[in-house]
């Protein structure tokens, strides 16, 4: 695997031991490749289909280490058609398309999304061509410890090449198993810093202080509008959407902020459009039903809400329902608009989207960074808190000796940092920040093992849009249109 690092020209081979699946045999996989393609061709017949790929960590930087994802590209006449093609392809093959996931997982189970899209370039310069349609072939018992351990709470984070970097080696090492589990335990690391504690209580002394005098003129509070004023604005925008939206299928329109549901974040606001369904088991039905009847006007709704509000940042059309083992209930979210936040992202290269999972602990770090300014979002606030980790010295990272993390966790942390130590000419000093020690690590690896793992790993920009709109049904998460 070569791994081009910012701001040089060579590449460095890379063959961990502990992370034998981060790179797979080619030929084996290009055999399982043919397979597949022939059992999509099958299962949608026509000639919708134009290639089908299977990828692995590296092709793509969304993808994480040990995992495969299953891309079908989809035939059109050009960027023009491309979202009309999608649209026709998904009407036709509904059915097939919900059946596949279920293939895939019996055919390996290294496979944990399939996608259809447009092009065959997994990543380049313009982007992802076109909309994306993922669906999650399956589970991981992670997906289940995290509910377990109260991490429920969905963040979209953007990163580029040194948090992915981070990550990886994480995982790599065999501190945790997935990228979001990675994003808590540095989260979970900064929390252990002492400097933490004072500043939660300077953001937790000025709420207080500002509650204190919006309670006197009835201004706004923390991270918060007042409700008076939300309710007034909620049945304007109830009365315009039930408008665009005729025939008595919208129940329920809410106006929600920061408190009213823990995926929102400091100072935005969410529209959540509730459509009628007999009970839950009906839930799927609706919705469907439902945006297919008023796709078109749904899909127009975001331009309404950006001028009538500039703190409204996503429409969904969802149930009112409490987040679940297996995630929320359906729901279709549009982003309303973009802040200049998301701009900057792009224009520093943090443009690979991950999907983390946070409790209460984490969101209580993300949103304190926030509060306190030090980020502008949570997406922000994760990138400052893996650019702290990679600053600290190695030796204040380690698990303390009575913390409750697992000993797997205490086992792959004293592995890595014996690999660390043990290389010639890479024993940290008291000072010396993970942000040197990791490609230090993985290439002193490299020379040791001296063999190249297959594929190439260049982490370059695209230009996705900040914020996609996700179908979430499930753990798992596809962009869709």
């Amino acid at each position: 695997m070569n791994i081009a690092w910012t701001g040089t020209n060579r590449g460095i081979t890379v063959s961990l031991r502990v992370t034998e699946e981060a790179g797979m045999d080619r030929d084996v996989l290009d055999v399982i490749e043919r397979e597949i393609e022939d059992e999509v061709r099958a299962r949608f017949p026509g000639g919708a289909v134009r290639r089908v790929v299977l990828l692995q960590y590296g092709d793509d930087p969304e993808i994480e280490p040990g995992d495969l994802w299953v891309r079908v590209l989809l035939d059109a006449a050009g960027p023009e058609d491309y979202e009309r093609s999608q649209k026709a392809f998904v009407n036709t093959h509904q059915a097939a398309i919900e059946q596949f996931p279920s293939y895939l997982a019996g055919k390996l189970r290294e496979i944990i999304q399939v996608e259809f899209t447009f092009s065959d370039n997994p990543v380049t310069r313009g982007g992802h061509d076109g909309p994306r349609y993922g669906l999650p072939t399956g589970q991981r018992l992670s997906d289940y410890q995290e509910w377990e351990h109260g991490e429920a709470t969905f963040v979209h984070a953007w990163l580029g090449p040194a948090g992915l970097e981070t990550l990886d080696t994480l995982i790599m090492a065999g501190i945790v198993s997935t990228r979001a589990e990675a994003i808590r335990w540095a989260l979970d690391r900064f929390r252990e810093r002492l400097a933490y504690e004072p500043l939660r209580d300077r953001v937790r002394d000025a709420g207080r202080l500002k509650g204190e005098f919006s309670a006197r003129d009835g201004s706004p509070g923390e991270a918060g509008v007042g409700r008076d004023v939300l309710e007034a604005i909620e049945r304007e925008i109830g009365d315009e959407v039930r408008t665009r939206l005729p025939g008595g299928a919208v129940r329920q329109v809410m106006l929600l902020q920061y408190g009213d549901d823990p995926e929102i974040e400091p100072g935005d606001l969410w529209v959540r459009a509730v459509p009628e369904a007999s009970g839950p088991e009906d839930y799927e039905r609706s919705l469907k039903a439902f945006w297919n009847t008023h796709q078109a006007a749904i899909e127009q709704l975001p331009i309404y809400l950006a001028e009538k509000l500039r703190e409204i940042r996503l429409v969904e059309v969802t149930f009112n329902t409490p987040v679940t083992r297996d995630g929320h209930g359906p729901r279709y979210s549009l982003l309303v608009g973009r802040k200049l936040s998301d701009y900057q992202d792009r224009e520093h290269g943090e443009d690979t989207f991950e999907l983390a999972r946070l409790g209460p602990a984490g969101l209580e770090t993300v949103d304190t960074l926030i509060m306190a300014s030090l980020a502008a979002t949570r997406a922000e606030a994760i990138r400052w808190a893996l650019d702290r980790i990679r600053e600290w010295p190695a030796t204040t990272c380690a698990i303390p000796a009575d913390s409750k993390t697992s000993s797997r966790h205490r086992r792959a942390r004293r592995r890595l940092m014996t690999m660390i130590r043990s290389r010639p000419g890479s024993r940290p000093g008291p000072c010396d920040p993970l942000d040197h020690l990791l490609p230090r690590l993985l290439a002193d690896t490299c020379r040791s093992h001296g063999d190249q793992a297959a594929g190439q790993f260049h982490l370059q920009r695209h230009n996705q849009p900040p914020f996609p709109e996700y179908r979430h049904s499930g753990l798992g998460h596809g962009p869709t249109t």
